[in-house]
Parts: C-alpha cells; sequence; structure tokens
C-alpha cells in the first residue's frame, strides 16, 4: 500500500474512476441470492450497498489496485449478509437490546461466513471480510483481533460500516451530519479503527479532525456518488441498486444545500 502525501491530495479531483470498469460480481453472478436480502430488509440491502461506496472512497484514499479494489468492495456488498439470519424485530428494535439479543447480533458474522460458503462458493476471498468486519483496532472486537492481525479489507470495510450506520437513521437514534461522523470516526483512530486508514483518508480528503469537513469537502463525496450512480446506469443492471443508492445521494445533495444555505444566511 503507498503512501498518500499531502502533495496528492490534488488527486481527488480525478474521482477514482469510479472505481470499477465492470460491475461487481454480486451484480451480476449472485443477482438473485443478492436481491433476496432487499426482500428481507429494505434497510440492510441499502446499508450494503452504501457501505460498497463507502469502501470505494477508502480504497482510492488508499491508492489501492482494481484486483484489491474489486475484492473489498465486494466484501463490502457481503459484510452483513449473515443478518439475514437474525430476525427483524432484533434488527429494528427501537430500544436497548437485551443481553440475549446482543449475543444474537455478534453471531452475524459466524452466519455471514456460512451464507458465504454455501451460497456464494467462488467469493471465498471475501470470508475474512465478513467474518473481521467488526474488529477493532484495539482487539476489543466481537473475536478479539487488533492491530495488524485484522485483514486490510475487514479495516477498511469496517470505517465504511460505521460510517453509514452513523450517517443514516437507524431505529434506535437519529442520523448524524456529514461533520460529525467525520469527527467520531477521528475520534476513534486508534482504537476502534487503523490510525494510519484514518489519517491518510482525512489527508486525502481534506476531513482532518472533522473541523475543516466543510461544503467543498462534501461537494466533492458527492461528485464521486454522482461518478457511482453513473456507473450503475452504465452497467445496466436491475434498478433496484441504482434506487438503493440513490437514497444515500439525495441525502448527501440536501446536506450540501442546507450547509450552503446555513452560510449565506448564518443565525
Amino acid at each position: 500500500m503507498e503512501d498518500i502525501t499531502n502533495d496528492e491530495k490534488c488527486g481527488m479531483g480525478g474521482g477514482g474512476g469510479y472505481l470499477l470498469p465492470h460491475p461487481p460480481i454480486i451484480y451480476i453472478k449472485f443477482n438473485t441470492n443478492f436481491l433476496r436480502i432487499r426482500d428481507y430488509s429494505k434497510a440492510l440491502f441499502d446499508h450494503m450497498n452504501n457501505t460498497a461506496f463507502y469502501t470505494a472512497l477508502i480504497c482510492e484514499a488508499l491508492n489501492l489496485d482494481e484486483e484489491e479494489i474489486e475484492l473489498f468492495i465486494t466484501g463490502a456488498l457481503l459484510h452483513d449478509v449473515g443478518k439475514t439470519k437474525i430476525s427483524n424485530d432484533i434488527l429494528n428494535k427501537k430500544g436497548p437490546l437485551s443481553p440475549v439479543e446482543w449475543l444474537e447480533i455478534k453471531k452475524h458474522p459466524i452466519y455471514g461466513v456460512k451464507i458465504v460458503s454455501d451460497e456464494y462458493k467462488v467469493l471465498k476471498d471475501i470470508i475474512p471480510i465478513v467474518r473481521y468486519h467488526h474488529e477493532r483496532f484495539d482487539g476489543k472486537g466481537y473475536f478479539g483481533v487488533k492491530g495488524k492481525s485484522v485483514p486490510l479489507g475487514a479495516k477498511i470495510v469496517s470505517i465504511a460500516d460505521a460510517f453509514d450506520a452513523m450517517y443514516m437513521i437507524r431505529p434506535y437514534r437519529k442520523a448524524l451530519d456529514f461533520k460529525a461522523v467525520i469527527k467520531e470516526i477521528c475520534r476513534c483512530s486508534g482504537t476502534q479503527f487503523d490510525p494510519y486508514i484514518v489519517q491518510t483518508i482525512n489527508n486525502y480528503y481534506g476531513f482532518y479532525d472533522g473541523n475543516d469537513a466543510n461544503i467543498n469537502v462534501l461537494k466533492e463525496i458527492i461528485e464521486r456518488g454522482k461518478g457511482w450512480l453513473n456507473r450503475l446506469l452504465e452497467w445496466n443492471i436491475p434498478f433496484d441498486y441504482v434506487n438503493s443508492f440513490s437514497l444515500l445521494l439525495d441525502r448527501l445533495i440536501n446536506e450540501y444545500y442546507v450547509s450552503v444555505l446555513f452560510a449565506k444566511n448564518p443565525r
């Protein structure tokens, strides 16, 4: 993995490609399997698609090669597939989970590994991502794996997963705004998240500690989102994927215009 210097931040304007020359294999070879996730839980389906986009953003910042990007995006698309084995009553619960319910939630990476092994057999290389995406840099995650022992793809998807979980509305809490999410990711750098990856993302996109995550930075992310949406349209894949991602893009655009209006008319 190459280090990203501040001078390379100007590469941000290129938008990363964006980023695959062809659709993820999930959208083609395993389309029927993946759409069953939507039938089980639209929120889960949207979250997994959103996590793939955030994973692409992180891969761009880390300057990864095409093979790694495809692998990690595929892993992001299936990282929470094990939650289809968990009751929607638990997944959508508005109040705190009971100890028994929390133990069930923590089984979803194991359920996911089995699903990938049984239903997505050619994708065995993403199993470490599915299994370890809830590990923490400090070793306090689901299975106690820490630091360099956590696979790179799992570290990346962990950040992408957390970003979307905070940015979108959940049954048990309101969504955070873009800057607040960046601040929380930075706050957890070195404990929950790999500090090298967080620092590289911050330097590349100009997030820094979140205080400088201004409307211009948000606009750059939106441009990448438009690039991702255009790719989805070019690939001529089922509209379900386009519709799913457009919800996130709409949220980003709405926040951008609200921020612009506030900047022009501060209280």
